[in-house]
């Protein structure tokens, strides 16, 4: 990887390497065509990401899996959608980082302070949140080495870094935890949707235990919808809902944090009492579900490359404000979660809630429409990928092969969806496996190798805190993507069942579609 400032090699370097324009990114031949520029743009998850070309051994961009990864980006963020470098302030990469990090793991995160309590769970929360803040330096730093010229992105970084075998290893990262994130979607359009329709059928066990109010009706639906959506070939619509997002996690927030005020005072259980610090495997478990909240780094680099002027001082704002902001509401959703349903609180908070509750049902339905616009954004990247891993050689595929990959990852996830009822153990193993790569283990290990000529394998203290960081996060992730694992396989547990005091009439019926009472429900 060349200094920024030394551009005498810059035709073999980052973009201009791969046969790409030096200034608008696009190749020489389309240079004059602005109807290619749409295509050959690289502002994306993995940027000019290197593949074997089909001459041998050279390598070069591969303008298709640029554009699928885009997408991942172009959902979340909106400074992507302009596709031009340097023009985005402070505030408007905060909002864009926000977007990124704020999902699936806002509902979880009571869920991670049911394992720890309280008080472990802030700690652990702001020990994560500072362990993200540093590898986020990390990467701002090596993309400060890449020729000006280049498209900063993660996957460029890897390629600069590690060269072709790093580009196949990206690949791989990215399909693991893309299948996580979608199988996460469908389960929660399942856990969401099922008991409003249930509610609206009538209100009563056996409508409850409707087959249309099971949660896999709406999952079949939502994968039905998915397919026909990841087949078109273009989905450029679908990144708008990104603002639609982050207002919906914005109001569940306002909904937990109202509801625990409404809880106040309220006495627990005496077997059920508040914990305020517990340490036990549980915080391998809230570790996993607090990183999966807090990786935004594949999309990271790409917000970065569309700050305006990105000094130290400007990323430090950037990154105070937006990691700051997230531990914010995390902490609130958190704390005021657990601190309403204490023993009782689920991985998806809102299943917590009563059925018939408005406000919950509206944060409900936004939820479940995010996620359906989002999860043809994550499945794009996808099966570019897994069409690149097994033909590496072969010309980019819009319809045979891609049909049959995208086939393959949808079932794949909805397999995952029924398979493993519970969300928090999805999200746990991709926090604790693909996301702990990517967030952690990588941008350290690239940040040690890229710099070891000029300062040593620990010649200052960022190095010496890349290997702590690097080796903790490893043993950390392992640790925790084993205790996930084991979750996975274990039976959920149990609980007597009388609708409605004690659980959710769906939970106690019968494979025959009737409800079963006094039964058992997890």
């Amino acid at each position: 990887m060349q200094p920024a400032q030394d551009v005498s090699n810059a035709g073999k370097t980052g973009a201009a390497r791969h046969g790409y324009d030096a200034i608008d990114g696009v190749p020489a031949s389309a240079e004059n065509n602005p109807l290619n520029t749409g295509r050959w743009f690289t502002t994306s998850l993995a940027g000019s990401m290197a593949l074997p070309s089909a001459a041998g051994g050279s390598y070069r961009s591969d303008p298709e899996w640029c554009e699928a990864l885009r997408m991942v980006s172009a959902d979340r963020t909106d400074s992507v959608l302009r596709g031009k470098k340097g023009i985005a302030g402070v505030p408007t990469s905060c909002l864009n980082l926000c977007n990124v990090c704020l999902g699936a793991g806002t509902v979880a995160m009571p869920f991670a302070f049911r394992n720890v309590g309280i008080v472990l769970g802030l700690i652990l929360l702001t020990v994560v949140c500072g362990f993200m803040a540093f590898t986020s330096i990390l990467l701002c730093d090596l993309s400060r080495l890449l020729p000006p010229e280049a498209n900063a992105s993660y996957g460029e970084l890897m390629y600069e870094g590690f060269g072709p075998r790093g580009t196949t290893f990206v690949q791989v990262v990215v399909v693991v935890v893309m299948v996580g994130i979608s199988t996460i979607y469908l389960q929660l359009v399942g856990d969401l949707a099922a008991p409003p329709i249930g509610y609206w059928l009538g209100d009563t066990p056996d409508s409850y235990c409707s087959p249309w109010a099971q949660r896999e009706a709406p999952m079949v639906f939502a994968a039905v919808l998915e397919l026909a959506l990841c087949i078109l070939p273009t989905f450029t619509a679908l990144r708008y809902v990104s603002l639609f997002a982050i207002v919906s996690m914005l109001y569940l927030t306002a909904v937990v944090t109202v509801k625990a005020g409404m809880a106040w005072g309220e006495k627990p259980a005496e077997d059920d009492s508040l914990v305020m610090f517990r340490f036990d495997e549980g915080v391998f478990r809230s570790i996993a579900i607090i990183t999966f909240a807090y990786a935004p780094h594949i999309t990271l680099v790409h917000i970065y490359d569309e700050m305006r002027n990105p000094t130290e001082s400007r990323v430090r704002q950037w990154l105070t404000a937006s990691y700051g902001s997230c531990w914010l509401l995390y902490a609130c959703v958190g704390s005021f979660g657990y601190y309403t349903f204490y023993g009782d609180t689920h991985g998806n908070v809102l299943l917590n809630h009563e059925v018939d509750d408005i406000a919950v049902t509206i944060g409900r339905l936004c939820v479940v429409i995010s996620v359906l616009a989002g999860f043809p954004c994550l499945a794009g990247p996808a099966v570019v990928a897994l069409d690149r891993l097994f033909f590496p050689r072969s010309p980019p595929s819009d319809w045979g092969r891609r049909v049959v990959w995208v086939v393959v990852f949808v079932l794949a996830c909805f397999g995952l969806a029924v398979l493993v009822s519970r969300v928090e153990v999805v999200l746990g193993v991709t926090g604790a496996g693909g996301l702990t790569v990517t967030a952690v283990v990588l941008p350290c290990a690239l940040y040690i190798k890229q710099y070891k000529e000029a300062v040593g394998w620990c010649g200052n203290l960022k190095t010496k805190l890349c290997w702590a960081t690097l080796v903790g996060g490893a043993v950390f992730g392992l640790v925790a993507l084993a205790v996930n694992i084991n979750d996975a396989v274990q039976p959920a547990p149990s609980k007597a069942c009388t609708w409605p005091l004690d659980c959710p009439p769906q939970r106690c019926c019968t494979r025959s579609g009737g409800y079963d009472p006094p039964g058992v429900c997890p």
